[in-house]
């Protein structure tokens, strides 16, 4: 059952996938397990919608868990149960164009997703790079990069049997990320997951779908992080750590950072602290749109995108270590 079941009105019929979207548990959240996202041009049995005039429609996702999704309603179309609609996409055993390397960074959608690190540790106390956060360190005041995910493609030229780790979580054992040194170096202070080898795994799902080397995908992940991190919008998060936060006060800063109506360009992600009452802010996703690399204007890439949904309202701006 959907984390939103309450919101559901039921309605038949099929939702055709115009775009790549999230297909979210709690749209309200913006919880995604498995990162799952629609397939374009494929259908969806509809099972409802979350109001009369409809924002959101709950589909079915057979291969997501739990499967059944809710989808904004702007990234596809509506046909009812007796039109005719599209077939599914067809599945080969032979690697397909989306697993296709290409030469250079093309004008193409993706979401720079940042992390709020003491939340995401407050969370996820176990992980290496929780147990070894301390106060000083760069992530305890700074966003933080999760990962550079071009929209519509994973697995880009990747083996069956590195995926297949991949999606079992064992990114210990996928293959060690080809990068130079000043950009091991790099990661290591901005994206602390490099700990559990986030950065294999962003690499082997997202990455490889960027379209140039390993090295120049996480270069341009690094300069976009740097340009959101030297902007209004971390200092408007480090004055409030420790507080909790109207998510449409952090759109405005967005607005004011990056110009009008950047902010919804964001979408962002709470979590429930387990054992107790708080709800934190632990990420955000910024939508992008045009030729991304490490020369980039991180503004001019947020303007061009689609707006999305916010998703959560109001989420605790964590500080450092276990509260």
């Amino acid at each position: 059952m959907s984390a939103d079941a309450g919101a559901q009105i039921p309605r038949a019929g099929f939702f055709v996938a115009r775009r790549a979207c999230p297909a979210y548990r709690s749209f309200r959240d913006a919880t995604n397990p498995g990162n799952v996202t629609t397939t374009i041009d494929r259908a969806y049995a509809l099972r409802g919608q979350n109001a009369a005039v409809a924002t959101y429609y709950l589909v079915e996702v057979p291969e997501a868990s739990p499967s059944q999704r809710w989808v904004a309603v702007e990234c596809g179309v509506f046909r009812t149960a007796g039109a005719t609609v599209p077939p599914e996409p067809t599945r080969s055993p032979v690697p397909t164009p989306r697993r296709t390397v290409g030469h250079a960074a093309r004008a193409r959608d993706a979401v720079l997703a940042v992390s709020w690190q003491p939340s995401f540790c407050e969370i996820r106390s176990s992980r290496p790079e929780c147990t070894s956060m301390t106060a000083g360190r760069f992530d305890a005041t700074h966003l933080t990069l999760h990962g550079l995910w071009p929209e519509g493609a994973e697995y880009c030229g990747i083996s069956p049997a590195q995926e297949t780790l991949d999606r079992a979580k064992r990114w210990d054992r996928l293959a060690r990320v080809d990068v130079t040194p000043s950009t091991r170096d790099a990661l290591a202070r901005v994206m602390p997951g490099v700990q559990s080898h986030l950065d294999r795994h962003e690499w082997t799902r997202h990455g490889s779908c960027h379209g140039t080397s390993a090295d120049d995908y996480f270069r341009t992940a690094i300069a976009l992080l740097g340009a959101l991190d030297a902007s209004p919008v971390q200092g408007f998060l480090s004055r409030r750590t420790g507080t909790s936060i109207d998510t449409n006060d952090l759109r405005a800063e967005f607005d004011r950072a990056f110009g009008a109506d950047a902010g919804s360009r964001v979408t962002f992600v709470c979590e429930r602290e387990r054992g107790g009452d708080r709800t934190l802010l632990t990420e955000m996703r910024i939508n992008l749109r045009g030729t991304i690399d490490a020369t980039s204007d991180l503004r001019a890439l947020i303007l061009s995108a689609p707006t999305v949904p916010r998703g959560c309202g109001r989420g605790v701006v964590d500080a450092v270590g276990l509260q």
